[in-house]
């Protein structure tokens, strides 16, 4: 009677114990994939640039990768300008909310100067946002008509909302 009382008790601990590494080794797949999973989740980038300019402005270079742009606009008279649209999409499945927006200009005592919108933008999944950068002529530093440019690097960093 002791010895099949120590056997029951003796296969009772042999299952708990394949019971625990079980929910252990499942425990650690489940973690795994969620990580995995968050990761193809996350899709945030610069999809478009698009630029709309006045009389004789030229819009110049535009170059963008997923989290920048980079413009070079071309003005010859007072009255130019350069409006470009940056449309930034969320193909995830996560909301993303905008952490940070830098603006690099590369000659800031250039007759071209720059103005942007630098708000906190949230893109919920499967949406786009716009950000505007507006190139124009410094009125006060204009002397005559000429091809007149600068450079405006903008970086825009996400997280997860």
């Amino acid at each position: 009677m002791k010895d099949k009382k120590n056997l029951i008790i003796l296969a009772l601990l042999l299952v708990m114990v394949v019971m625990s590494y079980g929910f252990v080794s499942y425990s650690n797949k489940a973690i795994e994939e969620s990580r995995s999973s968050k990761i193809k989740k996350w899709d945030v980038a610069v999809t478009n640039v698009e630029a709309e300019t006045t009389d004789t402005a030229s819009s110049g270079e535009i170059k963008q990768t997923e989290g920048t742009v980079t413009v070079k606009p071309i003005l010859r008279d007072v009255n130019d300008s350069v409006v470009y649209r940056v449309t930034i999409t969320n193909n995830g499945l996560i909301d993303a909310k905008l952490s940070d927006s830098i603006f690099t200009i590369k000659d800031p005592n250039s007759v071209v100067v720059f103005t942007y919108d630098k708000d906190t933008k949230v893109i919920k999944s499967k949406e786009s946002v716009t950000v505007t950068i507006i190139a124009k002529m410094d009125r006060e530093r204009f002397i005559e008509p000429a091809d007149a440019t600068n450079e405006l690097t903008a970086m825009f960093e996400y997280i997860q909302y």
